[in-house]
């Protein structure tokens, strides 16, 4: 047993000729040994002669003494011919370095100037003399266009012309629209004086049904809301009612728009009156009373201290947009035709 053990151990194995020799070690290197590179030894260094010499760039001493000179790196070899693509990459980078010099030296260069006598006329510049002196023009800075007229809309608060205004603004780009804000008491007088049109709140101070002398467009109402304190048991409430309110104390601003409310049980205020509804519902916010405001101021003024709701059977405001027949022109027909929603292409 021992002996075919031994004789199949030592029988050779057949090589791959496509592998090479093998070692002088009789094996081939596997993982883990290191290859080495055979060593060659340096070629003798051969004399050259004098025409040589002078090719590979050895000096005279170095023929005449019989010494021995390198041999250049191309010899015995071609040159490789440079690509397409980078000779002609060359030529663009050549190219464009002189034009940029060219440009440089123009540049520099100062312009000359060519002195004519007195009675000779002076001959028409050619192009490039017109294009160097509109490059050594300073650029003219046009003064700013004015507009072709000027439209001025007042609007009191809680209104919203935001929307009208970009319209009319997009179909008159060369006109200007110029926004006013007014306070209830200031609404009529303003249209006496520079407002060309106005948001009102009805019923217009001294303005009846019959007067011609000022036109009045209805646009919408406006629902009464009630506000109250965050602490207050009525900020459970979804929507308010008359008798929801009795015993709560009232507090009418200065510049109310809604007018007296006969509401049954209410307490009237024993501080000093409060000039505006922002006053006057930061009063509310420390937990003083409660005030009556339209739903668009409700919504101006609104906190996260106090809470509004709608009052059923409250009184309604309507806004209305307002204009005095003297001041009629193009851009007041233009926006009250944007406020009623007509086109662009509409012929009225």
């Amino acid at each position: 047993m021992a002996q075919e053990k031994r004789k199949g151990k030592g029988k050779a194995k057949r090589r791959d000729p496509r592998k090479g020799p093998a070692s002088s070690s009789g094996k081939r290197p596997g993982k883990g040994t290191k290859k080495v590179a055979p060593k060659v030894a340096p070629a003798a260094p051969t004399a050259l002669s004098p025409a040589d010499a002078s090719t590979a760039g050895a000096t005279n001493e170095q023929v005449r003494a019989g010494g021995t000179a390198k041999a250049p790196f191309s010899a015995g070899r071609a040159p490789r011919a440079p690509r397409p693509a980078a000779v002609k990459a060359r030529a663009l980078k050549a190219e464009r370095a002189a034009a940029a010099d060219a440009a440089r030296a123009s540049a520099d260069a100062p312009l000359a100037v060519a002195h004519r006598p007195r009675g000779h006329a002076q001959a028409p510049a050619s192009g490039i003399e017109d294009e160097l002196a509109g490059a050594e023009r300073a650029p003219e800075t046009l003064p700013p266009r004015e507009p072709l007229s000027t439209l001025t809309l007042g609007y009191i608060a809680g209104a919203t012309p935001g929307r009208w205004a970009d319209t009319w603004s997009t179909r008159n780009p060369e006109r200007r629209l110029i926004l006013r804000p007014l306070t209830a008491a200031e609404q009529r007088p303003a249209l006496d004086d520079d407002v060309d049109l106005a948001l009102v709140r009805l019923p217009l101070a001294g303005v009846t049904g019959a007067d011609a002398g000022v036109h009045v467009i209805p646009l919408y109402e406006e629902v009464a809301f009630v506000v109250v304190s965050i602490e207050s048991e009525l900020s459970l409430l979804e929507e308010a009612r008359f008798e929801d309110l009795a015993g709560q104390v009232l507090i009418v601003p200065g510049d109310d728009v809604l007018g007296e409310l006969s509401i049954a049980g209410l307490v009237p205020p024993e501080f000093e009156p409060i000039a505006t509804t922002e006053e006057a519902i930061a009063t509310v916010a420390a937990g003083v009373g409660i005030v009556v405001v339209p739903q668009s101021l409700a919504r101006l003024h609104r906190r996260k201290d106090v809470v509004s709701m709608p009052l059923l059977g409250g009184p309604t405001s309507a806004v209305a947009l307002a204009w005095k027949a003297e001041r009629e022109s193009d851009d007041l027909t233009s926006f009250v035709g944007v406020v009623r929603g007509r086109k662009a292409t509409s012929s009225r």
